[in-house]
């Protein structure tokens, strides 16, 4: 199945992209680490281009498994959430706490939204507990 997946030109597309983002993300300085609701709105921003693989790799089990398109961008919420969410614990734990804060309560956020979407359409959802940082 991965052989034939690697086949589509959508995959490689989707693949392609993706690595593009994060090599965008890369390139450019980290937001700077102002008090307010810029700086998380920018950090968001800059943390969804590092981890575009948290998108992609949802976006393409939909594709070689023909999910409708609402669940599609719906598995990709809960992927982004998700990378938000690791990504801040991993890297991001010198920046100053009330950023890391409010950037955890944006990713928290998102991924409740996500699962109750999820739920509303019929799926099983459990509860999620995320400890540490």
């Amino acid at each position: 199945m991965l052989v034939a997946g690697l086949r589509d030109v959508s995959v490689i597309r989707v693949l392609a992209e993706a690595v593009a983002t994060i090599a965008e993300a890369m390139t450019f300085p980290l937001p700077s680490l102002e008090k307010d609701n810029k700086a998380i709105s920018s950090y968001v921003e800059w943390i969804s281009k590092a981890t575009a693989l948290y998108d992609a790799a949802p976006h393409l089990g939909s594709y070689l498994t023909q999910v409708p398109e609402d669940i599609d961008l719906l598995l990709r919420e809960m992927g982004c959430s998700f990378g938000g969410i690791l990504f801040l614990g991993r890297y991001l734990k010198e920046a100053e706490e009330k950023i890391i804060e409010g950037l955890r309560e944006e990713y928290l956020s998102r991924l409740q939204k996500t699962l109750g979407k999820l739920a509303k359409l019929g799926f099983e959802v459990g509860e999620i507990e995320l400890s540490g940082g």
